[in-house]
């Protein structure tokens, strides 16, 4: 599995279905916006972050963990490709 669809599986895995309800799949993701598009909130996200971490043997550092920095699985996308890329 690529990283975007790693991301995207992620995004909208079972256990994300029991906090955001029975949110259908956009065919485009990319722009789609966690917060207001999906209703991930505080924890959610959090809980994002730490499987993030997990799928991709990464830490995100604190300075990036921001809501507006991930905004969209674009956005999303972008920060783990870099953390992937400094990694190696």
């Amino acid at each position: 599995m690529n990283i975007y669809e790693t991301i995207k599986a992620l995004v909208f895995n079972d256990s994300a279905q029991n906090y955001l309800g029975n949110v259908e799949e956009p065919s485009n993701i990319n722009n789609i916006n966690i917060f207001d598009d999906l209703g991930y909130e505080s924890l959610s996200f959090v809980q994002l972050i730490i499987e993030l971490e997990e799928a991709f043997d990464i830490v995100i550092p604190d300075d990036l963990i921001l809501m507006n920095s991930f905004d969209t699985i674009g956005q999303i996308h972008d920060i783990i490709s870099n953390l992937l890329k400094n990694k190696e």
